[in-house]
């Protein structure tokens, strides 16, 4: 899919609508199943540039996902200013029937920032904008939000059970994707409250683990590469570790999985940072996976892995 929006962009670049539609896809691809980040965010932002005629699509869907990588990143204000755009021409223009595609992120966003206020009248103008009409995805953008907001108040069963409802609904409307995001959202909500009972936190924690295996194996059916890391990372921050590990000591001389996917960015010239981004680790993990690979590899230098590893086709030695 992304080799066919990326042709399509370079086929009728004298077609703005249609060029941005198709870098709209190239975006997301580069983002959800590559993993590339700097590219991602590069296509979503001229795609938005590039639209002459759209009815909001292309606006909320490009500024939603450059929102969650700076959420990922833990930028919550860099994510309300990604979406703020797209936030005024819905209220300019009263399009809310696109908000799914962004009021969710938004909301997010605005709560990870302070702006829990504001979160809350993005969603009452949310649901005012789309009440009177058949819009079945609102609704359930709708309950997604208030599930967010719940969280944000810290009322956990209720942004338990709201995801539960809106996972259903999300399936039946034929939109995987955003059943696997509203469950992972149920998943973090599950993660052990701080001042719940040890007995309590047990139970959660054994709870959250079994959703976010399950959004995982999700995401790994639809070739979300960068969410499959992002739930490993959410993991990881609660020091979790899944039964599916592979013995690093294992490998020996040998390039780890992990190792072979950052050596192939540093070929590809990309910076510690935007590999960061990209495999949704910490630059530190990303410096120490460099120094192994090097070691490995047995060079002195980054420009010489392409070298010790043959290219594109690093494998170890």
């Amino acid at each position: 899919m992304h080799q066919d929006a990326d042709h399509t962009a370079r086929l009728y670049q004298e077609i703005p609508d249609l060029t941005a539609e198709a870098m709209l896809v190239r975006g997301l691809t580069a983002l959800h199943v590559l993993g590339g980040v700097p590219r991602a965010r590069r296509d979503l932002a001229e795609a938005a540039r590039t639209i002459r005629y759209d009815t909001g699509v292309i606006i909320t869907a490009s500024a939603a996902d450059i929102a969650r990588v700076h959420l990922e990143a833990g930028r919550p204000g860099q994510a309300c200013d990604a979406v703020e755009g797209a936030l005024r021409h819905l209220e300019r223009t009263g399009g809310w029937g696109v908000g799914p595609e962004v009021v969710p992120t938004a909301v997010e966003a605005l709560c990870g920032s302070g702006q829990a206020t504001r979160a809350h009248r993005i969603v009452a103008d949310f649901d005012a904008g789309t009440a009177d009409r058949d819009a079945p995805a609102a609704r359930v953008a709708l309950t997604v939000c208030r599930a967010l907001l719940a969280e944000e108040e810290r009322r956990l069963d209720r942004a338990v059970l709201l995801p539960t409802e809106a996972e259903a609904e999300w399936r039946r409307l034929g939109r995987p994707f955003d059943a696997a995001r509203t469950a992972e959202a149920r998943g973090r909500c599950l993660l052990p409250d701080p001042e719940a009972g040890e007995r309590d936190a047990s139970e959660r924690r054994q709870a959250a683990v079994r959703t976010i295996q399950g959004v995982i194996e999700q995401y790994q059916r639809l070739g979300a590469r960068w969410d499959v890391a992002r739930c490993h990372r959410l993991l990881r921050r609660h020091d979790i570790v899944t039964t599916r590990r592979r013995g690093r000591l294992g490998y020996g001389d040998q390039l780890s999985p992990r190792e072979q996917e950052v050596a192939r960015l540093v070929v590809q010239g990309r910076a510690n940072r935007d590999i960061a981004e990209s495999l949704v680790l910490s630059n530190r993990t990303v410096e120490h996976h460099v120094a192994r690979i090097m070691r490995k590899l047995n060079v002195s230098s980054r420009t010489d892995i392409a070298v010790a590893g043959h290219g594109d086709g690093v494998a170890g030695r």
